[in-house]
């Protein structure tokens, strides 16, 4: 066979080559295919060892799984001291360098001595299985401020605006509500991060962390005020009343040169937000009961209309306090949204060890009077807010009327239990916070409105 016949047989045509080009033409042609293979092989090598690599961690998962589950279980239950004792007995931890601001060293005499670094790599890791609620509960306590600092510090923003930084540390945490002392440190620990991971950017356009603090509150402020619909027309701010936002009094004072925050960056934020929203509530599913009951027991209440006291069955909840005329009822005479509220001990002439709950907002002393529906209270009084709450009336529940709630224990101790009980759950939804904050601005820099 001649060449012109084998390069025939290999699909090209030798028309127009000289003997020596075919020749070559056809070696490339043999070594093409003969390349395609080892490619093949080596692809195949290359699955093969990538199963080998999986089956390995697997088993190194495997193996380290039962401790690592024991200490989530722990957490989960809400024995928070137990699940970090036992990661340290199980030498779970990486070292972390002492004397530094990361070292943390807990207050309370019965918890264990452990690095917030080490805790909050310990969330960030296995949050996929941690109960959302103790999650929250653990990480938004005053005591572990620290852990928390840690675990926003973590969250990697480098190269990201403001804006971007604050909705990736949010959806972090999985955030659903929290009280606005929380809200406020996750503003001052996103600012602190991103004069970390971006000094010159945050250097450049707010100038001090206290200004990159308000700046994180104001775009969740203006994201709220344009895109809730539990936000009022008439409250939503413009965006030139916005850009002013940044200018206030308040906020020149936080920058070195007085400047305050740009106009120009206060309305490219204000355009963003409005066109890409920020999400803020987590839609993530609890993997535990989330309506498991905190606390109950019999309570007397103090009716509204003819102030007169009844013996109900209280049952506490994360997000509400359930009451009714016996344990074997299915069905409550009335429901208390624990939301924007304050729980406290207060005096009542005709019972003892009494304790109330009454809107955040209220300027009461505590003392006597009834739980009636609010009135304007006359001499310029400021209207008392009418907690959300329903009660059964005929059969079907309605609306409730009350600003605020009374009820008597049987002694001081339990009378205390519910305080400590429900102040635990209280929470501040991120609406109520925000108007607040625009309010206590409003009056005291009116020229930025």
């Amino acid at each position: 066979m001649t060449i012109s016949d084998s390069m025939n047989s290999f699909g090209v045509s030798g028309t127009g080559f000289t003997e020596d080009e075919n020749q070559t033409l056809m070696l490339l042609r043999s070594n093409k295919e003969r390349l395609q293979l080892e490619i093949q092989q080596i692809r195949q090598e290359i699955t093969e060892v990538t199963s080998r690599i999986n089956e390995l961690q697997s088993e190194v998962d495997r193996n380290a799984e039962p401790k690592v589950w024991e200490a989530i279980e722990l957490f989960n239950q809400g024995a928070f001291s137990q699940c970090f004792k036992r990661l340290l007995e199980l030498d779970a931890f990486s070292s972390t360098p002492s004397g530094t601001l990361e070292e943390e060293v807990c207050k309370s005499t019965d918890v264990v001595e452990c690095s917030a670094v080490d805790k909050a790599n310990f969330l960030s890791a296995n949050i996929s299985n941690l109960n959302i609620e103790k999650f929250h509960k653990f990480l938004f306590k005053t005591d572990n401020q620290l852990v928390m600092r840690q675990f926003l510090l973590a969250v990697p923003i480098e190269g990201l605006s403001l804006v971007d930084s604050v909705r990736k540390c949010f959806k972090s945490l999985l955030f659903t509500e929290a009280e606005s002392d929380v809200i406020t440190r996750i503003y001052k620990y996103i600012s602190q991060s991103y004069f970390i991971q971006n000094p010159e950017e945050a250097e450049k356009t707010f100038g001090s962390e206290d200004a990159c603090e308000f700046a994180a509150g104001a775009i969740v402020f203006i994201n709220t005020s344009l895109n809730n619909t539990n936000v009022k027309e008439k409250d939503k701010m413009t965006e030139d009343d916005f850009a002013n936002f940044g200018q206030c009094r308040e906020v020149r004072e936080m920058t070195e040169d007085g400047s305050g925050i740009s106009r120009e960056y206060m309305v490219n934020v204000y355009r963003e937000l409005k066109k890409n929203p920020l999400q803020l509530t987590s839609n993530y599913t609890l993997n535990m009961n989330h309506k498991s009951v905190l606390k109950q027991g019999f309570l007397f209440k103090e009716g509204g209309q003819y102030r007169n006291w009844k013996k109900r069955f209280f049952v506490l909840h994360s997000d509400f306090l359930y009451y009714y005329e016996n344990p074997e009822h299915e069905k409550p005479k009335g429901i208390i949204v624990l939301q924007n509220l304050e729980v406290r001990a207060t005096n009542d002439s005709s019972r003892k060890f009494c304790f109330e709950l009454v809107d955040r907002g209220s300027s009461g002393s505590g003392g006597g009077g009834g739980s009636g529906s609010a009135s304007s209270g006359g001499g310029g009084e400021k209207r008392p807010k009418v907690i959300k709450a329903t009660k059964t009336q005929g059969g079907t529940h309605v609306e409730g009327k009350h600003s605020r709630y009374i009820m008597s224990a049987s002694s001081e101790e339990e009378r205390d239990e519910w305080i400590a009980a429900i102040k635990d759950t209280l929470k501040v939804d991120m609406v109520y916070a925000l108007l607040q904050w625009r309010e206590a601005n409003k009056s005291q820099t009116p020229s930025a409105f």
